[in-house]
């Protein structure tokens, strides 16, 4: 992960902390100021009259008055003289000191167990606790722990965001806090406070970029990087009293792939989870439109259960897989990503058997991979997830398009980042990345050596700029090998280019694109992995209507005759134009360009399912090791909604 800026600089609402002065320090500097005084007036006060003739007296209470000045240096004599109040403002300034002790390894381990992100956490607290000058910050006027008591309330209902509330030292939280009382040491304030200020820090980098880093686990996943000031966070949401809502801020709030919309679909599969699970559909064959047989009703109940079939509309006592049910099959085939045909078929089967719990924390899961994405994008962003094999066009919070896309294979598979859109290219040609030329020209140009004509291929020397081209025919195929491979091939735009007629740049070290393809077929097929990693469009010719219309200069029209297809479903003819040169456009708009891994989302109110086509799913859930127990613990009735929530249980995961 990149070194992240979490130093909370701009903080300038707090002022510069200054040296603190002890009450033992006060005292004495009092006492020095009296007998100062008393040397410079004590020949005038010894020849007064009156002190010469009580001065055993005044002696006397100049000891008493001693006596009392010592005893106020003790801790404990001082506690028993001040009020309550008192007593509690001096504990919590004792505790300042051992606040201001930098943590070493060994107790920041004990405060951050985990060692993700440990040491910018440790650094945030830092700057927290020196914008404070060193004071407690989560106990109040006379010992108040209301703060600490909210904390520990919100912890409790993290489940709720799929983490595992185990995280975050609730039950050592509780039992310091109940035993907190002026009788405390000041390490143990100290303690206790520093503790507070730890699970917080902790909840809140979980809900602002999650509990791992994905591109720890997979390189083909961008890192998430970016600075957010949360000791200024914590300290705004302590003087406001609004942890909740300081934590919620943290999340993403984009409307394209909804955080809270999943999240309550999340809420309401852990109820149905606590309420004995799905339905459970054993059926062993498969079954069509017009088969009879018993486990139709098991059936009608799961797809009840599930929203794909009201209730009211079809005849529970029926054993009949009628057109109802063929309906109802066809809309939860749609949800999880199956061949929607109707029947039941052993695809179907097979996703009608995967338990409630693995789909909770799939869900939990995809939850987390929202939480990876950045909290700003521009107003117009393309967006899309390789798992569902759709991209859509997002402006000002509103689809406006969508098309069907061809991404990488398993082996080669499309790289998950954030980027911007800086160029489109008409009419682009193709350098053949060497990997491919090595592994997958070569072995064919042996076979076939007039392909490369065939296909308007063109060799180059070398890789060099300015190399010359090289006649084809004069180069022995056979002695090529992928060792003495140095030429560099280029396809010329054209209609057999393989990346069409429009190829969309946003620079990345993947160096992945969008693009054009004349294989039409593919987006024809279901699961549609068969790129080397970059993005094939099928409508692209629109894609770039669509990313271009705001200039005023780009007409559908204008795009066609300038790629020279005749109709906009990108047919192209062939006129035999091997002259055909790109036309760069530079795009001076950002457009955000984002591709998601996302197995479960929300659509229109309805959770969807993909499959996992790279595996992610399984390679994540291990590393992020989500206890579904610890996310859904047991609850006797369904509880009431919360004012002023969206979620329809927010007290579900109290513990």
């Amino acid at each position: 992960m990149q070194e992240i800026n979490h130093s909370d600089n701009n903080a300038d609402r707090y002022s510069s902390p200054q040296p603190r002065v002890s009450f033992k320090e006060k005292l004495k500097q009092g006492w020095q100021s009296v007998y100062t005084w008393f040397v410079h007036w004590k020949k005038i006060i010894l020849a007064s009259p009156f002190v010469q003739k009580h001065q055993k007296g005044i002696l006397a209470g100049i000891a008493v008055v001693g006596v009392f000045a010592l005893l106020l240096t003790i801790p404990s004599v001082r506690q028993l003289l001040r009020s309550r109040t008192d007593r509690w403002e001096a504990l919590k300034e004792d505790a300042s000191k051992p606040l201001s002790i930098t943590l070493n390894n060994e107790t920041a381990r004990r405060y951050f167990p985990q060692e993700f992100r440990r040491n910018i956490l440790v650094a945030v607290m830092d700057t927290f606790y020196t914008n404070r000058m060193y004071l407690p910050a989560w106990v109040g006027e006379k010992g108040n722990t209301a703060l600490i008591d909210s904390l520990v309330t919100v912890l409790s209902q993290s489940g709720q965001e799929g983490f595992d509330t185990t995280s975050y030292q609730l039950d050592t939280l509780r039992k310091l806090r109940s035993t907190l009382t002026l009788k405390s040491k000041p390490e143990d304030v100290a303690h206790l406070d520093r503790l507070a200020t730890a699970s917080y820090l902790v909840y809140a980098s979980h809900m602002l970029w999650g509990r791992v880093d994905p591109g720890k686990i997979d390189t083909m996943w961008q890192s998430v990087s970016y600075p957010y000031a949360l000791s200024k966070n914590l300290q705004e949401a302590l003087e406001e009293n609004h942890l909740q809502a300081s934590l919620t801020q943290l999340l993403p709030s984009n409307q394209y792939y909804s955080y809270e919309a999943l999240k309550q679909k999340f809420v309401d599969l852990c109820i149905q989870e606590q309420k004995g699970g799905w339905p459970a559909v054993t059926i062993n064959q498969s079954l069509h439109k017009g088969s009879n047989s018993a486990a139709v009703k098991q059936l009608k109940q799961r797809l009840i259960a599930e929203g794909d079939l009201e209730a009211s509309k079809t005849n529970l006592a029926s054993t009949v897989y009628d057109q109802t049910v063929v309906d109802a099959v066809k809309s939860y085939q749609a949800r999880y990503g199956l061949q929607v045909t109707g029947n039941l078929t052993k695809e179907t089967r097979t996703a009608l058997a995967v338990p409630l719990k693995k789909r909770i924390q799939q869900v939990a899961l995809n939850l987390e991979r929202l939480r990876w994405l950045p909290r700003q994008y521009p107003s117009e962003s393309v967006w899309i997830n390789i798992p569902e094999f759709s991209l859509r066009v997002w402006d000002q919070d509103k689809q406006v398009w969508e098309t069907r896309i061809v991404v990488g294979k398993p082996n080669k598979p499309t790289p998950i980042l954030t980027d911007t859109l800086e160029q489109i290219i008409l009419n682009p040609d193709w350098v053949i990345p060497q990997s491919i030329a090595v592994n997958e020209m070569l072995p064919q140009i042996r076979q076939t050596p007039e392909m490369l004509e065939e296909n308007e291929f063109e060799v180059y020397e070398s890789w060099k700029k300015g190399a010359p081209l090289v006649d084809v025919s004069m180069i022995d195929w056979d002695t090529i090998s992928t060792d003495n491979f140095t030429y560099k091939i280029a396809q010329k735009p054209g209609d057999k280019n393989a990346l069409g007629k429009v190829k969309f740049l946003f620079p990345n070290h993947y160096d992945t694109y969008l693009h054009d393809t004349p294989a039409k077929g593919l987006f024809n097929v279901k699961d549609r992995a068969y790129s080397h990693g970059c993005v094939r469009v099928e409508n692209p010719l629109k894609l770039a209507y669509y990313l271009l219309k705001s200039t005023g200069k780009w007409t559908e029209e204008k795009i066609i005759e300038q790629t020279q297809l005749a109709m906009l479903d990108n047919e192209a003819e062939d006129e035999g134009d091997t002259a055909i040169t790109p036309e760069k456009i530079d795009l001076k708009k950002p457009i955000a360009v984002t591709t998601l891994y996302l197995t479960a989302f929300v659509r229109q109110g309805r959770l969807y399912f993909c499959p996992d086509i790279y595996g992610y799913d399984v390679m994540q859930t291990a590393a992020i090791s989500l206890p579904v127990k610890s996310m859904i613990p047991p609850i006797a009735n369904k509880p009431q909604p919360e004012k002023k929530s969206n979620l329809s249980l927010t007290s579900l995961f109290s513990h």
